[in-house]
């Protein structure tokens, strides 16, 4: 263990650790009350729950996600939204829609109004939960007419109307739940005026946009509201909260610097709960006499002293002025309150009985799609997990940002029975305690080495193996710095590793000539040995600098490079020129045959296998360029690569290019020989280092048979079809191969939107109604559902609005130019049936097609 703690102690930079752990002192020891008098969660009672939440039923029922659960209803329950926009729980022996959400579907003009309520009867619509406006029109004021205002909740998001100032929709008049979502800076409901006249509402949420204002006056009407939730907005006229009466939970959290004082909660004689974390509050003094308040977050504010009595059951002030003396002079005189001051002290009163402790992988919430969580360890041992339990200390000052993952493992307490609470892990750094901490706790540099090594003692490796990779990255990152000064001045090497603004000055000076200039940043561009589309630090410097010259001054650097003995130049002003957006990307030399294939050169030599197969992909790109001896040079070489993904991607290339002089290797491997392998190439050592393994596939887990029987159905090799004929397998490959090589009928709906990661599929079958003009498959074809990229559909309704220009079909005049597949699926529907009865009389009725 002590060279582990050697190791894991680099990361932390406290050197090598003794294998044993002894506690650091406590800041400050705040015992809780104990167990059994403690009646209210350190959580918000009031706050809205998951469905998937393990809570009692509630005689007011609780506000979840995107629904009001009733009363008397027990969690959790498991509930998933459908495609068409509602959700769909289980509740016992029957299954019921307890939301919908209205949205809008498609982007720009093409945008959809998404409306499940235009489908469901009023009975239907009474009996839900919650209904989700993302999207609004006027058919749905009335249909909102039905829903059942004492049970569901209505939820608003700002981007109802796609509009940049919106007024709050017109809502049903009696409606006693409604929440208001902010979601972004765009379409935000500025004008709420309407919130007066809905009198009846018991809860309202509005998680707001700190531009803009909310106005208390607004609800100063609503005299039965319960519960008040405004997050993140500016705030005006607090003071009318006081009138809210019957107010018994109020949320004013994330508020930073626009709230300061809460002296209007005096007069809320029946406020149970109040949250005013992350605020600018200093003091709670106007808390006193409220006799039915039991909880209260202050959290991450500036409250500096405390009311001497305090009828409360939970008080939070973590992250405050407070001082430990203060606090504890506090719970002399108030020993029926728990109070959480310091994080860790917090964490470790919750936990630290815990009979019983779970780390697991992570799992999602019953909202969302499901999955069961992979149990890593157990313990029933009290003395092993307070060993954990004693070894967490938390880094305060660095304390309460938040990690953008989810946490990987997460920690699960439980004393007997009952379950305490979860705590995620993070990256052997920080702890995510979501129920206690309003932020992350940074771990002290001793602690996170403690917990790291006490995981990997109990058989959990992975935050371990984390650190360790992130040694290793580092380690690699360093030496790719290295390569990329190799050769630099050392001032000018320095002035790159220190990403020093005066770079550009010092390479100027050291190379007075500006095509010695570009070189050098070629050079540094060409250091990295992995993909050229992920660009880290080394590779922004280096093209911002190069995006500075002129453009005839690159193309002169960069055609120099390519014709050079310089591998690194070459390699930087390969990935240059074949990069997005670079100054060069629409260069097209006079002799560009000689230089796009040295781009390839560069491509195929390389140790990163997904660089070997884009090469393929960037001869049918530019397929013009280069010459039919160089195609087939190309091609042949990834046939024999050691990679399948090149020798699948050099198979598919060969058929979209036409080289019938490689069928014969193409049938051998639809029949399963054995053909030729060559192995890497030989180059120089610094670029086989730091190889990653690559992610890219081609065809999806589909074997090589399969992909050259596509390939050969590009080539209309005919002999290729008896061989597939005589599979035993089924494949949709080997259907649309077929359909390719003549057997049309073998074509089906389901090849142009696979249920797997295809591309090479759907598109082959898109061709099969290119080579038929139409008269088989166009339907399907016009319903085409993207398999992988962005790209797929836009392009597949320009062959097909091309093809059906051409043929001069019905109504074509609508396709011309056209890359929108909604646009030719709606042309189908006009003039389908005439074009098809039209291409059946001009080839004599003989229109085999599906339609």
């Amino acid at each position: 263990m002590r060279f582990r703690s050697f190791l894991l102690g680099l990361l932390f930079l406290i050197g090598c650790q003794p294998s044993s752990w002894t506690a650091e002192p406590d800041v400050g020891s705040l015992p809780w009350p104990p167990r059994d008098q403690r009646t209210v969660s350190i959580d918000n009672p009031a706050a809205a729950v998951l469905l998937s939440s393990n809570r009692e039923a509630s005689d007011s029922g609780w506000i979840s996600r995107s629904v009001r659960v009733p009363a008397g209803q027990p969690l959790p329950i498991k509930a998933s939204w459908t495609d068409d926009g509602r959700l769909l729980a289980e509740l016992g022996d029957r299954t019921q829609v307890i939301a919908v959400r209205v949205n809008w579907t498609g982007s720009g003009d093409q945008a959809k109004l998404q409306n499940p309520l235009s489908s469901m009867s009023a009975q239907e619509i009474a009996g839900l939960w919650g209904v989700l406006l993302d999207a609004w029109s006027e058919e749905i004021e009335q249909q909102l007419t039905a829903i059942d205002c004492e049970k569901a909740l209505l939820t608003v998001a700002q981007d109802w109307r796609r509009g940049t100032t919106n007024p709050l929709p017109p809502l049903p008049r009696h409606l006693r739940y409604l929440r208001v979502l902010f979601n972004s800076s765009e379409g935000q409901i500025t004008e709420m005026g309407r919130l007066k006249s809905l009198t009846d509402l018991r809860y309202f949420e509005l998680n707001g946009y700190p531009k803009l204002t909310f106005d208390f006056n607004l609800v100063s009407n609503c005299q039965k509201l319960e519960s008040l939730t405004v997050r993140g907005h500016q705030l005006a006229n607090t003071g009318s909260l006081s009138s809210l009466s019957a107010l018994r939970h109020l949320d004013l959290s994330d508020q930073r610097e626009h709230l300061r004082d809460v002296g209007f909660v005096a007069n809320l004689d029946r406020l149970e709960t109040l949250d005013v974390s992350m605020s600018a509050v200093a003091n709670l003094d106007s808390l006193a006499g409220l006799e039915h308040l039991k909880w209260v977050n202050a959290d991450a504010t500036w409250v500096e002293r405390l009311p001497e009595k305090l009828a409360l059951r939970v008080l939070r002030v973590q992250s405050t002025r407070l001082s430990d003396q203060q606090v504890s002079e506090f719970a002399k005189a108030n020993p029926q309150c728990l109070i959480m001051h310091r994080w860790g002290d917090s964490l470790r009163n919750m936990v630290g009985d815990a009979t019983r402790l779970v780390i697991r992988t992570h799992h999602f919430a019953a909202d969302s799609n499901t999955s069961s969580p992979k149990i890593l360890f157990e313990s029933h041992d009290p003395a092993e997990i307070r060993e954990l339990v004693e070894g967490i200390r938390i880094d305060e000052s660095q304390s309460g940002f938040h990690c953008m993952c989810g946490g990987d493992p997460f920690l699960d307490f439980s004393l007997n029975d009952e379950k305490l609470t979860t705590v995620g892990f993070h990256h052997g750094r920080s702890l995510r305690w979501r129920q206690g901490w309003w932020g992350d706790g940074m771990l002290t540099d001793r602690s996170g080495q403690f917990l790291v090594e006490w995981l990997d003692d109990h058989g959990v490796s992975g935050p371990a193996d984390e650190i360790r990779q992130a040694q290793q990255q580092q380690r690699a990152a360093n030496r790719k710095i290295e390569r990329a000064v190799s050769g630099l001045p050392e001032d000018l090497a320095q002035a790159f590793a220190e990403r020093s603004e005066n770079f550009g000055e010092r390479l100027r000076t050291n190379f007075p000539s500006t095509a010695d200039q570009i070189n050098a940043l070629l050079r540094i561009l060409g250091t990295d040995n992995n993909s050229w589309t992920q660009l880290d630090w080394i590779e922004q410097f280096a093209d911002a600098e190069l995006n500075q010259y002129d453009k005839d001054e690159l193309a002169l650097a960069v055609e120099s490079a390519l014709r050079g003995e310089d591998r690194r130049a070459r390699r930087g002003a390969a990935r240059y020129w074949r990069s997005w957006r670079s100054a060069l990307e629409t260069w097209t030399p006079e002799n560009a045959n000689d230089l796009r294939h040295a781009v390839v050169d560069v491509m195929q030599d390389s140790h990163y296998y997904p660089l070997r197969q884009d090469a393929q992909r960037y001869v049918q790109s530019f397929r013009n360029d280069f010459s039919d001896g160089a195609c087939l040079e190309i091609v042949k070489r990834g046939l024999v690569d050691q990679h399948p993904s090149v020798r699948r991607s050099a198979m598919l290339t060969a058929g979209a290019l036409g080289l019938d002089s490689v069928a014969d290797h193409l049938m051998r491997v639809l029949r399963g020989e054995a053909t030729a392998r060559e192995g890497l190439p030989n180059v120089p050592d610094d670029e086989t280092v730091d190889v990653n393994e690559g992610f890219d596939n081609v065809a999806g887990k589909r074997s090589e048979p399969e992909v050259a029987a596509l390939a050969l159905g590009y080539l209309h090799h005919t002999p290729a079809a008896r061989v597939i004929s005589q599979k035993t397998e089924t494949s949709p490959m080997y259907e649309v191969a077929l359909a390719m090589l003549g057997d049309h009928q073998k074509l089906k709906p389901s090849h142009f939107r696979l249920k797997e990661t295809n591309v090479a599929l759907q598109l082959a079958a898109v061709r099969v109604v290119m080579d038929t003009r139409g008269a088989h498959g166009l339907k399907w074809a016009t319903e085409y559902q993207q398999s992988e990229y962005w790209w797929e559909e836009e392009t597949v309704a320009a062959w097909l609005s091309q093809m059906l220009v051409a043929e001069q079909a019905p109504g074509a005049d609508m396709l011309i130019n056209c890359s929108d597949l909604e646009t030719v699926a709606q042309w189908y529907q006009q003039h389908g049936t005439d074009f098809l009865d039209q291409f059946s009389l001009s080839h004599g009725g003989a229109n085999g097609g599906p339609e």
